[in-house]
């Protein structure tokens, strides 16, 4: 069974004046500094996650903000994300440099986000921690200490402005609007619509919804015209492989590649988990507005026993049931 995010409390932060309006770009010669007092629109929710949960504030504090095509639907934003085990600024409060969806109505930002993509799922900074947009055209991320923890590597190419785009997509482009750097290139372990998975890109697990670093024990990849999951080992252990027509598959609506999935009625994503899982959402804004899992993806071709966390480190399945060897 996968995580439950379990939500406890919601506290909704009003924006400053404007700031529901659209700012998706972003120019040269730019810092930001990842602290409550510089940004202004700072959100914070208090969730906690399994059996054993424990209290979690996370921060989301957007850099560029691209609204949905309609007024009930996720926003679109890429900045600075933390979390911690409290409401105080402790030191160990986790952030990332990511693009996340997250629901702002009526100039009130509520509801867990969903990270899509993350530059540092492995080395999480602390506040106080820059992002730099250079002069020459990179974008540089520094932790409080100054230290460097990733970067585009996009110096000298011609780089004029940063965009997030209307499916989630990075865009570092230049005088010409081309593309020089995307996030889409650099996939973790969620897709978006029309977002491809091509040949040597992985999709690798994260701990969990709300912590975004890398748990290197599952990943998928395409690989010779189909996509494939295995559990990291040496040989790499299989235990996923789906026919593809090219050497790539598209998340599209309605399918990712060969796979069929239910039609979007609103906006969806997939999420790589760590449980071996790969899972399709949809954003409800019925009576309850919030996140549901409308498909478990490669359920329609595995049985319980064919996922390798499932009996967890030492149970062995059979029969649809956990056994002790």
């Amino acid at each position: 069974m996968g995580p439950v995010l379990l939500l406890l409390l919601v506290t909704a932060v009003r924006l400053t004046a404007g700031q529901g309006v659209d700012r998706p770009t972003a120019n040269l010669s730019t810092v930001w500094t990842n602290n409550a007092s510089f940004f202004f629109d700072k959100v914070i929710y208090t969730s906690g996650t399994g059996p054993d949960f424990r209290p979690i504030v996370l921060r989301v504090r957007p850099i560029v903000l691209r609204s949905p095509e309609t007024s009930k639907g996720p926003s679109l934003g890429a900045g600075f994300i933390c979390r911690s085990p409290s409401s105080d600024e402790a030191d160990d409060t986790a952030c990332h440099f990511a693009v996340f969806m997250l629901i702002n109505n009526s100039d009130i930002i509520w509801s867990s986000p969903q990270v899509v993509w993350s530059a540092n799922p492995d080395h999480p900074i602390k506040e106080n921690a820059t992002l730099e947009f250079s002069s020459d055209g990179n974008l540089i991320l520094h932790d409080a200490d100054g230290s460097l923890v990733w970067s585009s590597g996009t110096e000298g190419r011609s780089v004029a402005g940063m965009e997030l785009t209307e499916n989630g997509n990075l865009v570092l482009f230049d005088r010409m609007k081309a593309t020089v750097w995307q996030s889409f290139d650099h996939p973790t372990n969620v897709l978006v619509p029309r977002q491809s998975l091509l040949e040597g890109m992985r999709l690798t697990a994260h701990t969990s919804g709300t912590n975004w670093t890398t748990q290197y024990q599952m990943y998928m990849a395409v690989l010779s015209y189909g996509l494939y999951a295995y559990v990291e080992s040496t040989p790499p252990q299989l235990y996923f492989s789906r026919w593809a027509a090219e050497q790539k598959v598209i998340f599209t609506n309605g399918s990712l590649g060969s796979i069929t999935l239910p039609a979007a009625n609103h906006t969806q994503f997939l999420r790589f988990e760590s449980d071996g899982h790969l899972r399709l959402y949809e954003w409800s804004d019925n009576v309850r507005e919030e996140w549901v899992m409308v498909s478990d993806v490669m359920r329609m071709y595995l049985d319980d026993c064919s996922f390798p966390t499932v009996c967890g480190d030492y149970g062995v399945c059979t029969g649809r049931k956990c056994i002790c060897p």
